[in-house]
């Protein structure tokens, strides 16, 4: 086993970590997808019992039922609010949903060059150093002395 091959087992574990994150935030995205997916057939079928309950209010009326008119407009208001809450969470899982899309994006970007960096260090063409390795190298040359060196 060469330093090569630590190096190249090192890339390899970033790729594969990245990858991992990567289709973790897929299932996330697919199913915040399906969650809007169900709020807005939720919200349909509110919408189309507010609406038979309105039809019924009206019938109400033409008979000559005010009782039963009244139940069926409380009815349509309790619908009319069941659809607002739906909006309210349909519009924060879009947020979420936009969010987490840009959050893929990014993870997309960082497996390509992790898988640049695999490729270019088994080709043996010398690799650009990450800002990670770079950061790891140089950490020690980046402290500045204490008040309780010596130097």
């Amino acid at each position: 086993m060469s330093e090569s091959d630590v190096k190249l087992y090192k890339l390899q574990e970033r790729q594969f970590d990245v990858e991992a994150d990567l289709y973790k935030k897929l299932g996330e995205l697919q199913d915040m997808r399906k969650k809007i997916a169900e709020l807005k057939r939720g919200k349909a079928k509110d919408k189309r019992e507010k609406e038979q309950h309105l039809l019924k209010k009206a019938e109400f009326e033409e008979k000559g039922l005010p009782d039963k008119a009244l139940k069926s407009e409380v009815k349509a208001m309790k619908q009319d609010t069941q659809i607002t809450k739906k909006d309210a969470k349909i519009k924060d899982l879009e947020r979420r949903v936009i969010k987490l899309e840009e959050e893929i994006d990014k993870l997309e970007a960082e497996l390509s060059e992790a898988e640049a960096d695999v490729k270019t260090h088994q080709t043996g063409a010398p690799a650009e150093e990450s800002v990670e390795t770079y950061q790891e190298e140089n950490y020690e040359d980046s402290l500045e002395p204490s008040v309780l060196d010596d130097s």
